[in-house]
């Protein structure tokens, strides 16, 4: 079962009162029509089937920097997160922080390095070897990530994150 990321920005103010089912609704549920006209969206980002593992390497390679608490809770998700509608919200204050950090992570020389660890961090299933074109969608989504969270920071946003796979929003119960 692979799991798809979503990252949107947002201004905090749009989402304010909304619950996690509202919310859900404002991040795509698939990779269908409605994300093939939303690619051009730069408030959007879209990491395929490694979500978890990007956390895992930033855990990873930020031990023991000023940049570890970061990395840890961009690891482990939005404080808000929502187990049933798998959605939760960076407010803007964490969202400086994690463009601070985003900005200065080596990613490929972190991807060289942990190469041979990340499959044992992976949710299961994982990937039993990082394939080289896991690697440049790991590398790939850290980027634009970066690029994501940087221009939330700059104009203020939030950054809504969802986690999509057909068998987890199947047994959820969710539309």
């Amino acid at each position: 079962m692979g799991v798809d990321t979503f990252w949107r920005r947002i201004a905090e103010g749009a989402i304010s009162g909304l619950g996690p089912r509202q919310l859900s609704g404002l991040v795509p549920v698939e990779l269908g029509a409605e994300l093939a006209g939303r690619a051009a969206d730069p408030r959007l980002v879209l990491v395929q089937d490694c979500g978890a593992l990007l956390g895992e390497l930033l855990r990873l390679g930020a031990a023991g920097s000023r940049h570890a608490g970061t990395a840890r809770w961009l690891a482990a998700g939005p404080p808000d997160w929502d187990h049933r509608h798998l959605v939760g919200v960076w407010r803007p204050e964490f969202v400086r922080q994690a463009a601070e950090f985003l900005v200065t992570v080596p990613v490929e020389e972190w991807l060289d390095r942990f190469r041979d660890e990340l499959p044992g961090r992976a949710p299961e299933p994982g990937p039993a070897l990082p394939t080289p074109e896991l690697m440049n969608r790991m590398a790939t989504g850290v980027r634009e990530l970066r690029e994501l969270f940087g221009a939330a920071a700059r104009a203020g946003e939030a950054v809504l994150e969802r986690m999509v796979t057909a068998d987890a929003t199947r047994l959820a119960g969710l539309p």
